[in-house]
């Protein structure tokens, strides 16, 4: 199936383009933690939440296309399969609107730390960074976003959330290779300080 191969690579791309920003915002607020407490908090757990998601809904989402005998696409566009999903069963309403909720919870919160990392590179590196660039990038993103919804209004026959999809796997290409430099750096760095202490 194409979607695998799509929602893997937007998937991949998505975390990618987003892990400078994270990296460095999650570091931030750690700061005092030990290495597994920071290994254990922000790779070991979320990831097992992720694989559960994953194991549940995925076999939940194939038992509910075997249960209607024929597939005619109804989880082909990402973007609302959830929604889709949760139709067929109890209390449909209230998860889209928990689903919803939750969407614009991560969404801020996802901004907030962008601006707030975007606003520290602008800042000559500073940890609290002036409310001056934070106010400038929060602008920025917001007519970005803007921009983007005139967009897809004005261009009907453009998927626009497909062509940004697209987008953000082409750009997010260097990070994958920076990436790597960046975990060898990292375990030449441990290593070191490893040998600095016995």
């Amino acid at each position: 199936m194409t979607f695998l191969t799509d929602w893997t690579f937007y998937y991949w791309a998505f975390w990618l383009a987003w892990a400078p920003f994270t990296g460095i915002f999650i570091a931030r607020i750690s700061k005092g933690r030990t290495l597994r407490q920071l290994l254990l908090g922000v790779l070991i757990i979320p990831s097992l939440g992720t694989f559960f998601w994953f194991s549940v809904f995925g076999t939940s989402a194939f038992e509910l296309i075997e249960s209607w005998g024929s597939y005619n696409n109804e989880f082909g566009n990402v973007f609302s399969s959830i929604f889709v999903f949760f139709g067929n069963y109890p209390i449909a309403t209230l998860l889209n609107f928990t689903t919803i909720f939750l969407l614009i919870s991560f969404l801020v919160t996802s901004v907030d730390s962008a601006v707030f990392v975007l606003s520290m590179f602008t800042d000559h590196g500073k940890k609290d960074p002036s409310k001056k660039h934070r106010l400038i990038w929060a602008v920025f993103i917001l007519m970005a976003t803007i921009s983007l919804l005139l967009l897809g209004n004005a261009k009907p026959d453009i998927d626009v959330l497909t062509a940004v999809q697209k987008l953000l796997i082409i750009t997010s290409l260097p990070f994958a290779l920076f990436m790597v430099y960046m975990a060898v750096a990292f375990v030449w760095e441990l290593m070191n300080r490893t040998e600095k202490l016995t």
